[in-house]
């Protein structure tokens, strides 16, 4: 499929270094709906976590944790979570969040290294709303899915389209 029918802000590449399970992994996802499937303990939820890192989650809303450190593969000093989204009419845009034993973690943007403030006001133009459960369901968070009221539901679903 041709970049241009993904539709803005669609991932259309995923890139793991030493993120939970994995020492490097590389995904191309499709422009539509996407399903990780695997045994348990594979590393579904690995990468679910990374994107939802990478596109400034904090670790809290997750679930998983509550420290960025905990996402780094066990014996290494940094991991790194790269995304590049698909950009109709522009270059894609790549996103990539390192993160370091030390508490140091850097963001950037089109490989210019950012502050969070400024990758996460750029994140949102690209309308990624990973705290919108309509648009992104960490398995942790199913069960507050199901709670949300019909009004809740049809006012994050008009988000996620408009």
């Amino acid at each position: 499929m041709a970049m241009e029918e993904f539709p803005r802000g669609t991932i259309t590449k995923i890139e793991l270094h030493n993120f939970m399970t994995y020492d490097h992994v590389i995904s191309w996802p499709g422009p539509k709906i996407n399903f990780i499937l695997g045994r348990n303990g594979s590393g579904k939820s690995s990468v679910v976590c990374a994107i939802a890192l990478c596109c400034g989650s904090s670790p809290s809303f997750i679930g998983r944790s509550s420290t960025l450190q905990d996402f780094i593969k066990h014996g290494q000093q940094t991991a790194s979570v790269e995304l590049t989204l698909s950009n109709p009419g522009g270059a894609p845009v790549v996103i990539r969040r390192i993160l370091r034993r030390s508490k140091s973690n850097d963001c950037f943007f089109n490989g210019k290294l950012v502050k969070m403030e400024e990758y996460l006001e750029k994140i949102k133009e690209m309308n990624i709303m990973t705290d919108n459960l309509v648009q992104f369901l960490p398995q942790e968070r199913v069960i507050d899915f199901s709670l949300m009221s019909p009004v809740q539901l049809l006012e994050n679903t008009e988000k996620t389209v408009l």
